[in-house]
């Protein structure tokens, strides 16, 4: 009963609640769900955060970090003068038939494709597919960041419109709309944005010194890729564990009224969000091709030449 709360008619002034885990979780313990809703609803979140978590420690404990230190180079110094001119001059023709030094030969094959210009842009393979691969892996994270903070804004804004002391849904037709909406229910719905984009920034920084450090290029695209999916387990959470009526609230429910708040434009016509993700996503690439990028490209070069000296 009762009736949908006011809001404008512009798309970009409301906020539809998405599928996944998040999004979902703003309805744990409404009670017409039932409790064994509730208590799915409840254990995919944790599920979820546990996942993202382990995930996001694993690869920033265990795989954001250079492989090839400054130990490693003096190791390969030293082969370099311990073997002889035929065994340094078959590693160098990438000679497979040899019994030993395989190592060597693998890590000068790596270091020579990660170095070598591509053959219409006179730049060096590895590091210009590193930039690509950042810049579109920081978009991936801003995207999410700029949803979780549309998120808390939406609920913050239908608190003061629909201030309540129960958490309460109406329905017309076939679409649900929150009509009341309680301080606790607002306090969770922060700590679920703010958990969100604490995991999402967590990940960015690690996922992307580890696409820096990655050496091959079939790795680059393939770790990008598991990046990504990463950040999509809440997705898949909610697509296999999340229960139907939980879900039919997330998909029915009426778009929540963002109007009041900042303005979606720039005086210019050009979209203020789409811009600062842009922008977002260009300065921290910067910042990684300084810290990481661009050092890494040097111990590559720097290996080929220790190898094969040229």
């Amino acid at each position: 009963g009762g009736e949908p709360p006011p809001g404008g008619s512009r798309s970009s002034a409301k906020y539809a609640l998405k599928e996944s885990v998040w999004d979902a979780s703003l309805f744990t313990g409404y009670g017409h769900m039932g409790a064994s809703v509730n208590v799915m609803l409840a254990f995919s979140l944790v599920l979820n955060v546990l996942m993202q978590v382990a995930l996001c420690a694993i690869v920033a404990l265990e795989l954001s970090r250079d492989a090839y230190d400054d130990s490693v180079v003096a190791s390969l110094a030293a082969w370099r003068r311990a073997v002889g001119g035929e065994v340094a001059n078959r590693v160098c023709d990438e000679d497979y038939t040899l019994s030993t030094d395989s190592l060597q030969i693998e890590m000068f094959a790596e270091a020579r494709d990660f170095t070598s210009p591509w053959s219409f842009v006179p730049l060096e393979t590895g590091p210009l597919l590193a930039i690509l691969v950042i810049f579109m892996w920081a978009l991936s994270v801003g995207d999410v960041l700029r949803v979780s903070m549309d998120f808390m804004v939406a609920v913050v804004n239908l608190y003061r419109s629909q201030a309540s002391d129960t958490f309460s849904i109406g329905c017309v037709g076939n679409e649900f709309f929150i009509e009341g909406v309680t301080r606790f229910r607002i306090v969770w719905a922060c700590i679920l944005g703010i958990l969100q984009m604490f995991i999402a920034v967590s990940l960015l920084a690690s996922g992307a010194i580890w696409l820096a450090y990655t050496k091959s290029i079939p790795d680059l695209l393939a770790n990008a890729v598991a990046l990504s999916y990463i950040m999509q387990v809440d997705e898949l959470i909610y697509q296999v564990l999340v229960p139907r009526r939980a879900k039919a609230l997330v998909t029915y429910v009426m778009p929540i009224n963002m109007s009041g708040t900042i303005s979606a434009s720039l005086p210019s016509g050009l979209p203020k969000k789409a811009v600062m993700m842009v922008l977002f996503a260009f300065i921290f690439m910067v910042v990684v091709i300084a810290a990481n990028v661009l050092p890494n490209a040097s111990r590559m070069r720097e290996l080929k030449q220790v190898i094969c000296p040229q």
